[in-house]
């Protein structure tokens, strides 16, 4: 058994069969990680493994991605959009989704099937990511214990 206490995790979401990778679990990175750095790496990673070899000349071409990764946004009933950067989408179908995690655990049952288990937190409301803005560390660390978590679990055979 394998325990982490927190990770960004990068998965591989789709829609429909003809669509489905051969991998749900495309990284673990370190929790240290900041979110420009996973969205970069999430851009470079989906440009291997998904571009056509169009798309692929057109990056090294313009250095621009064909699916630009992004930021969550979180609706302010306004009108408006608030950034999260807890939660990253990047591509079409197949795509990729990273999302902070935490009490990660990978383990073999007697049956020889590997199962991944983590806490994934819901997205926040709006309201508790402008306190979380406004708080000292103190309070942001308040704030964020005080969201909701979600277990995800996965069998990788």
């Amino acid at each position: 058994m394998i325990t982490l206490k927190g990770a960004w995790i990068i998965v591989n979401e789709w829609l429909g069969e003809h669509a489905r990778p051969q991998k749900k679990i495309v990284a673990f990175l370190n929790w240290r990680k900041s979110a420009s750095y996973v969205k970069d790496l999430m851009e470079k990673v989906y440009s291997i493994e998904n571009y056509s070899t169009i798309e692929m000349l057109q990056y090294a071409k313009n250095g621009k991605p064909i699916y630009p990764a992004e930021y969550c946004r979180l609706s302010d009933g306004k009108g408006g959009t608030i950034r999260y950067t807890g939660k990253i989408s990047c591509g079409h179908n197949p795509f990729l989704i990273a999302s902070r995690v935490s009490d990660i655990t990978i383990h073999t049952n007697a049956n020889n099937l590997t199962k991944v288990i983590w806490k994934e937190r819901h997205l926040p409301t709006v309201e508790k990511l402008i306190q979380m803005r406004h708080c000292n560390l103190q309070g942001l660390e308040a704030v964020e214990e005080s969201n909701s978590w979600v277990n995800k679990e996965f069998y990788l055979n």
